[in-house]
């Protein structure tokens, strides 16, 4: 039998499970994800919302309540940070452009009508009821899986899940938007979740491990966390805003053709395994290029410019490896270096 939130966030909180917390970023990241795209309108914006959120929970999870709803938490916790995220007047400039837009419509009413509104009515709900909406329709649960996570019956849950959805209907209805119950609920169940980016489980974890406190005067003080630059290396180093925090994150490397040729090398003199501060990188052949393994994870792969200097294009962006040798051609260390922004030296270990 699968543990429950709780039970996994108690493994964390207490024994440092990893992979308690993984199992809990993987049940709800679509939540997160999907809550914070709505809201900030920007699917990489929404990734970093994503790592906040769950950065959050990390540093609460000792302090929880016993009855907490951990799905209801997140979302609460999605909205506050989405909303910190933007500007309030850039934000207020697109809801009224967006109301404007839907009052000019005769378009019958569908998720595009609904979507700009949808979390500002969710938030309209009492916490109940926001709870029980968000478990059936936005994680289809079960009426019989609500109603355990409120210590009820499945009738009861159906109950409290119809009051939430007529409320909801109610507060789309005062803007001028009219859907019955039944077209409300198809609308959630198809789209309310976002299928979020293949390896944002990935990238959270690994910001979750890699996390260094620093301390700076007054409000600036920052947490930095560092991913690992696996999957998630940097396209550019992106400093977001968690509350009273910062999180040092990278977009993904996305393998191009434009340098896949590569000249003639001996690329057996570069394979092996280097270090920087605490990661791992192992570099291995493949076909006529270098794969760069990060922590665990191919980061991306380089292709020869000169003996000397190696380059992956990921569409706009150029990361480039510049090596030093010994006399016999061994690469003995290496500059990493994103579209002219040095990452850091890298040694060979000598394993």
């Amino acid at each position: 039998m699968s543990r429950t939130d709780l039970e996994l966030l108690n493994s964390y909180a207490h024994e440092k499970g990893d992979d308690a917390f993984a199992e809990i970023v993987r049940r709800h990241v679509n939540l997160v994800y999907g809550a914070a795209l709505r809201q900030v309108r920007s699917p990489q914006l929404a990734e970093e919302v994503a790592q906040c959120v769950f950065l959050e929970l990390a540093r609460q999870a000792s302090h929880l309540s016993p009855d907490t709803i951990l799905a209801a938490w997140l979302y609460k916790v999605t909205h506050r940070i989405s909303l910190n995220s933007l500007r309030g007047e850039i934000r207020r400039q697109v809801r009224e452009q967006t109301a404007l837009e839907m009052n000019a419509m005769d378009a019958t009413t569908d998720w595009k009508e609904i979507e700009p509104l949808l979390d500002e009515g969710m938030h309209a709900l009492d916490e109940s009821d926001r709870a029980a909406v968000l478990l059936r329709y936005f994680e289809n649960k079960s009426l019989r899986e609500v109603g355990q996570f409120f210590g009820t019956s499945e009738d009861a849950a159906q109950k409290r899940v119809r009051r939430g959805v007529e409320r909801l209907r109610e507060f789309f209805m005062k803007r001028g938007i009219t859907i019955g119950a039944s077209s409300l609920v198809m609308v959630l169940s198809a789209n309310a979740a976002q299928a979020a980016p293949v390896g944002l489980i990935v990238v959270i974890t690994a910001a979750l491990g890699k996390t260094i406190l620093t301390t700076a005067p007054a409000t600036t003080t920052k947490v930095i966390a560092m991913t690992t630059l696996q999957k998630a290396v940097a396209a550019t180093v992106v400093i977001l805003l968690c509350g009273s925090s910062a999180v040092l994150v990278y977009p993904k490397f996305k393998e191009d053709s434009k340098v896949s040729e590569g000249i003639p090398v001996n690329l057996d003199k570069y394979v092996g395994q280097f270090e920087m501060i605490d990661h791992r990188i192992e570099i291995r052949k493949q076909a006529n290029g270098l794969a760069v393994n990060i922590d665990g994870n191919v980061a991306f792969v380089a292709y020869p410019k000169s003996v000397d200097k190696f380059a992956s294009h990921d569409h706009n962006s150029l990361t480039e490896m510049t090596f030093v040798r010994d006399p016999s051609g061994l690469a003995t260390q290496f500059a990493l270096v994103r579209d002219g922004r040095n990452l850091g030296e890298l040694r060979r270990t000598g394993q």
